[in-house]
């Protein structure tokens, strides 16, 4: 007897292995969150203190975009940035037992009923060992959500002091209730197959990931169904603010069941599957963009429904979401929150690993540009390549790409029958600012995966997306770009290059960054700097802070006189913000408006060295025409210095420059 128990047990602990192999290693059926939410399979990344690292401010609110990822771990070391792709993974996903069949014969009617006892009893003995294993598994999932929760509660570098004094009607519950009214939305428009709804409040990059995913699925003859779904925690994870945006990262913890059916379905059968589907958690980092200086308008419940800067009910079913009675572009972020990411959480890091390389200066002639805004554009031109290739059409990218991408660089035939795609991250890697009439180089490294072929696992890739815009262009913040620069009105897909209501060449990267082209990792190429840095003396050491601004505003006021402000002059002020430590909100409003300061009162307790910063703004562009030659004498009279003293400044200062007499 004790044998046969012996035998019994290893029985029952080989079929408890072989369920725990099938329940670990089965195929698992095809389910998807909004945005593709555990397809996406990447490997292992390492993050380091240069190269490609990821900067998110003194906050600690670093991240990586991409809408999901279910991938491997992260790791944080002193390497270059780099990620590597190894052993995938997938997370998130549902599991469904297949059933047991045995068919024997035997013409011993006790045998087949011995039989049949044994195999209810084999059986019985594999669904108990199932259930044991399903019931120890969401035990270990409920446990780790839990201890997620417990350590996102604790004190952490999250605080919403600075945007709470910008905004007393902010608070880290309105926040929350925001992003939970968003989730509905998002996730009752993806599962109805139309992002319309969500549009308000979602960035390009965001939106463009989600049409382009439901429209491969259509094509694939699948959608995305999810049912029972609930919020189980919500909390506020970082907060980052530094001009011209704030940024503020919530961890998201929603279950619910998730099924991939085909597209033709009925209602009762896609209730049939979701039955059948296993009420999965997931955890993922919502990111959120708001300029700097907007307020809260609208409660939480009216996202999506009213506009963010009046209130007015807007109209879901048009191209643009722009309000109709105040005309504001309700997905620009420069009234309200905009969703820019959904990022899984093993892919989040919320540390900080340095400036983009070349940012600062790119921010010189454009201090409105963000890593945040960059990565949103590369994410969403990366959609609109894939759409092209899936298309075989060049349409989805006339109006975002240069011509020499189009007939060149588009490199679309691998991805003929890609499906399933999924961005993992969007990191910006590299500025490179072009000279003046020339252009500037944008760097973004892409990590995405796909099955290229339709039975291949899903293969994890990386591609660099490179963005060009004429050198020197001062462009508004927004988290859109799918407007004309020039009239306003909606870039409708067209087979052209220019806009269909003004007739304005778009895809020149004249005014708005365009797809140059898709590049390998190791395949950036930047331009060699010859550009000499401005020497210290050009900047006059003014003690007052206060005397600083307005010296900076009168700076930018000479300089535009001529009409606009040029790159060096652009530099000059750039060097004097650092200088003199001016808040880039300041130096933004200052140089989005230089003309404004002409009328502000001069005073200053060191009027020589106010008068050395007018002179060096006069005579940076090698030239001093009539109207800065009158300015500076109209400050210098305001100064009380006499005649004399302007007219030594500007020659020794000539004189430094190397400028020929009379320029």
């Amino acid at each position: 007897m004790l044998s046969i128990f012996r035998s019994v047990l290893r029985a029952l602990r080989l079929f408890a292995l072989a369920v725990c192999l099938i329940y670990v290693f089965s195929p698992v059926l095809a389910s998807a969150r909004p945005g593709g939410g555990g397809s996406y399979s990447g490997g292992s990344r390492s993050s380091g203190s240069s190269g490609g690292s990821r900067s998110s401010g003194s906050s600690g609110g670093s991240r990586s975009s991409g809408s999901t990822y279910s991938g491997g771990s992260r790791s944080s070391g002193s390497s270059s940035g780099s990620r590597s792709s190894g052993s995938t993974y997938s997370g998130g996903t549902t599991y469904s037992s297949g059933g047991y069949t045995s068919s024997g014969g035997s013409s011993d009617g006790g045998g087949f009923f011995v039989g049949f006892i044994v195999l209810l009893f084999l059986v019985g003995g594999i669904v108990l060992v199932w259930w044991l294993v399903a019931r120890s598994t969401r035990n270990k999932r409920a446990a780790i959500l839990d201890a997620q929760h417990e350590a996102s509660s604790k004190p952490r570098n999250a605080s919403v002091e600075k945007l709470l004094a910008r905004d007393p009607q902010l608070t880290v519950e309105s926040i929350i209730q925001r992003v939970q009214h968003m989730s509905v939305i998002l996730r009752e428009a993806w599962c109805a197959g139309d992002m319309k709804p969500a549009r308000p409040f979602v960035s390009d990059g965001v939106f463009s990931r989600f049409q382009v995913q439901l429209e491969l699925m259509r094509a694939e003859g699948k959608r995305n169904v999810m049912s029972d779904a609930s919020i189980l925690y919500t909390t506020v994870e970082a907060v980052d603010s530094r001009p011209p945006i704030d940024v503020v990262h919530v961890r998201f913890t929603a279950q619910a069941r998730d099924r991939m059916v085909p597209v033709q379905s009925t209602p009762e059968q896609i209730a049939g599957a979701l039955r059948g589907a296993p009420l999965e958690p997931y955890t993922e980092i919502w990111t959120l963009v708001r300029k700097q200086g907007a307020v809260t308008r609208l409660p939480p419940e009216q996202v999506g429904k009213g506009c963010p800067n009046c209130g007015a009910p807007l109209d879901l079913q048009a191209e643009m979401i722009k309000c109709k009675y105040c005309g504001a572009l309700a997905c620009s972020a420069e009234h309200d929150w905009v969703l820019s990411e959904i990022t899984q959480l093993s892919e989040w890091y919320p540390e900080s690993h340095g400036e983009v390389p070349g940012l600062v200066e790119l921010r010189e002639t454009d201090p409105l540009v963000s890593r945040e805004v960059l990565e949103d554009r590369a994410s969403y031109l990366f959609w609109k390549w894939i759409e092209s290739a899936r298309k075989r059409s060049p349409v989805p990218v006339r109006k975002c790409a240069t011509a020499e991408f189009i007939q060149m660089r588009a490199n679309v035939a691998p991805l003929a029958n890609v499906s399933d795609v999924a961005i993992g991250a969007a990191d910006c890697v590299l500025c490179d600012p072009g000279p003046e009439n020339d252009f500037d180089h944008v760097y973004v490294k892409v990590y995405w995966s796909a099955r290229f072929q339709p039975q291949q696992e899903p293969t994890p890739s990386q591609a660099i997306v490179k963005l060009t815009r004429r050198a020197g262009v001062h462009a508004n913040f927004s988290m859109t770009s799918v407007i004309c620069p020039n009239c306003g009105g909606p870039l409708t897909e067209s087979d052209s290059p220019r806009c269909d209501f003004c007739g304005t060449e778009v895809a020149g990267g004249e005014q708005a960054w365009v797809l140059d082209a898709m590049l390998a990792p190791g395949d950036i190429r930047p331009r060699a700097n010859h550009e000499q840095p401005l020497p210290e003396w050009l900047v006059p050491n003014i003690a007052d802070p206060r005397e600083r601004e307005i010296l900076f505003a009168q700076m930018a006021a000479l300089m535009s006189q001529d009409g606009k402000l040029g790159k060096q002059e652009k530099k000059l002020l750039r060097v004097c913000s650092r200088r003199w430590v001016i808040p880039d909100e300041t130096v933004a409003q200052v140089m989005s408006n230089p003309h404004a300061a002409q009328a502000t009162p001069l005073v200053s307790a060191s009027p020589q060295w106010f008068l050395a910063g007018l002179v060096s703004a006069a005579l940076i562009d090698g030239k001093l025409d009539n109207q800065e030659r009158a300015m500076l004498d109209r400050a210098r009279t305001a100064l009380a210095l006499p005649a004399e003293e302007l007219e030594r400044q500007i020659q020794v200062l000539r004189q430094r420059l190397g400028m020929q007499p009379g320029s």
